[in-house]
């Protein structure tokens, strides 16, 4: 299997960038989620840190050389991470 570190430099900027773009996404879209629900100044300030999606651990994986060029591929082109069930985990600041 191919991983990361052996794409060329012009494959890799171009997946790299889909997949920043996608864990970028999915962590605004928790933390506004998170937002909404606080009532008070004390809960909204609480929303800060770092949200760990299924996109920011299939490029972590990815990055790491532990998920395939292939996984990756078929996870963009079906714009859902394949055999991801953990949720959204959060990390305060």
């Amino acid at each position: 299997m191919a991983y990361c570190n052996q794409l060329d430099e012009n494959k890799f900027s171009s997946i790299y960038t889909v997949l920043q773009n996608k864990a970028r996404l999915e962590h605004e879209q928790a933390y506004k989620s998170n937002v909404r629900k606080a009532k008070t100044r004390m809960q909204k300030s609480k929303c800060a840190g770092q949200y760990i999606g299924a996109w920011q651990r299939l490029f972590n994986g990815w990055l790491g050389n532990t998920v395939s060029n292939l996984h990756v591929m078929d996870c963009i082109n079906s714009n859902t991470v394949i055999g991801d069930t953990e949720g959204v985990s959060f990390i305060s600041c």
